[in-house]
């Protein structure tokens, strides 16, 4: 600790390169390390294997989603919704292709699935309280047109990958 008050810039520098202990008292206190080897890109990422048949829908979908930046934010500007379209979108997506019953149950799927927590973008840290509103957001997003037509261009990009992958994905795209 009383290195760290004294060369608090000299500890950050290091720790840009590698983690370092901190101790108090002569025993291990906390680690001070980098953002990008902490965050949610570093920590949740690694989990997914790379070989998973979701890296190429979430791939293909984050193509989709860049290509249509402008709908993302007509539905971000119509709808009041409590979380970023993008992230309710890819919700659904989550509930379309795995065959999740209802909102609830997808909720619950979040917060346990790692693989769905990376899909949507939810680090481990953070969590999906059952009042959080995902629910009322997600039937939000299914009456919206503009919502609706970027759904169906997603799922007309990602749906060669849920028909190869048989085994991994059961959807159901029926209202």
């Amino acid at each position: 600790m009383l290195e760290l008050d004294k060369n608090l810039s000299r500890v950050i520098d290091r720790a840009r390169n590698e983690p370092v202990q901190v101790y108090k008292y002569s025993k291990p206190w906390v680690w001070i390390l980098a953002h990008y080897r902490w965050g949610p890109e570093s920590g949740i990422n690694k989990m997914v294997p790379v070989y998973h048949p979701i890296r190429h829908v979430n791939n293909s979908m984050d193509n989709t989603l860049r290509q249509n930046y402008l709908s993302l934010k007509k539905i971000d500007g119509d709808l009041n919704l409590q979380f970023p379209a993008e992230f309710v979108i890819r919700c659904v997506v989550l509930q379309l292709i795995y065959n999740v019953q209802d909102e609830s149950s997808l909720q619950e799927c979040i917060g346990w699935n790692l693989l769905f927590r990376w899909f949507i973008g939810l680090d481990l840290q953070r969590t999906l309280t059952a009042d959080s509103g995902l629910d009322v957001s997600i039937r939000q997003i299914v009456k919206n047109e503009t919502a609706v037509a970027l759904l169906y261009k997603i799922i007309m990009v990602i749906k060669p990958y849920l028909d190869i992958e048989k085994d991994e994905f059961k959807p159901n795209f029926s209202p």
